[in-house]
């Protein structure tokens, strides 16, 4: 039996120049069964049309189209091949959309404690703030807590419209605090307009930021809305410094007349730098009405 040669894959030479196969490309057919093995001459060794067509073939099984990573498809050069592409954005080493599948309009947000890119919702118009939680008012508590809060944002944000079912002619109080802390921890500065008049109060070492919203109640004309927001600096952190806060909120005086009250409020956690968690919204009476909506965004 001849001695076996190395592969075409090498690519060795098969053609000389006057157009004779080489040596090499002979030994090869006769290795692979397709001219007979010890011919006496080259001329013994010519092809016949369907030997050359057999090489042909041959030779091109030697030679494959390899699919990497991304691609499916390929395979020898024995007839046209096609390569599509077969990739997910998880083949990304620092995207993650497995662990917690996206759902519809959302996009990728950068999560820093993992170092990666993971599906988030971006609020329309909010510059880039991130919708934590929504809630609406059932009719029958006065008391909204948002628990859980992710630390990956810079500040929070909570967005409060409704009202509250107590008989008030002003407006119920709606107090805040964070992480369940009471005592004597908060401390809350107010500014009220109306009309041409201005006037200021200050609550110290309170047990919560007192009333930062004033909610109407249903003494207020029925079409009388109460709202604002209310926002919390570098909620996140776990140095030495003290949570502060402010709040503008606009809330209706009395039913008669529709008169409102804005008021701007600032405050802070007087004894604690921890990381706030929860954020908890108590009306001083009556419960929020299923109209009431409270939204608690984050703020890269």
């Amino acid at each position: 039996m001849a001695e076996k040669i190395q592969n075409l894959a090498l690519n060795q030479k098969i053609v000389n120049e006057d157009g004779t196969p080489t040596m090499y490309f002979l030994r090869l057919l006769q290795d692979r069964g397709i001219i007979s093995q010890g011919a006496a001459t080259d001329a013994d060794n010519a092809l016949t049309i369907a030997q050359a067509a057999q090489a042909d073939v041959d030779a091109l099984e030697l030679r494959n189209i390899n699919t990497g990573t991304g691609l499916a498809g390929g395979g020898n050069l024995t007839a046209d091949r096609t390569l599509s592409l077969n990739a997910g954005i998880d083949l990304l080493t620092d995207v993650n959309t497995t662990t917690t599948a996206p759902t519809n309009g959302q996009t990728l947000v950068w999560d820093s404690a993992a170092s990666l890119w993971k599906p988030g919702t971006i609020s329309g118009g909010g510059g880039g703030r991130t919708l934590i939680e929504a809630w609406t008012g059932t009719g029958s508590t006065g008391t909204k807590t948002f628990s859980s809060i992710p630390g990956t944002y810079r500040n929070l944000i909570l967005e409060v419209q409704g009202r509250c079912s107590a008989a008030v002619i002003t407006s119920s109080s709606c107090n805040v605090t964070v992480n369940s802390i009471g005592g004597t921890n908060y401390d809350t500065q107010r500014i009220f307009a109306q009309a041409s008049s201005v006037a200021a109060d200050e609550v110290k070492a309170g047990a919560w930021w007192q009333n930062p919203f004033g909610i109407a109640g249903t003494s207020v004309t029925s079409t009388f809305n109460s709202g604002g927001y209310l926002k919390i600096y570098d909620y996140a952190g776990t140095g030495s410094l003290a949570k502060l806060m402010e709040a503008t909120t606009q809330q209706p005086n009395h039913a008669s007349s529709g008169n409102y009250f804005t008021v701007h409020s600032t405050g802070q956690v007087r004894t604690s730098s921890a990381a706030i968690t929860s954020l908890t919204i108590t009306l001083g009476s009556g419960n929020w009405t299923t109209d009431s909506q409270l939204r608690l965004y984050g703020e890269p």
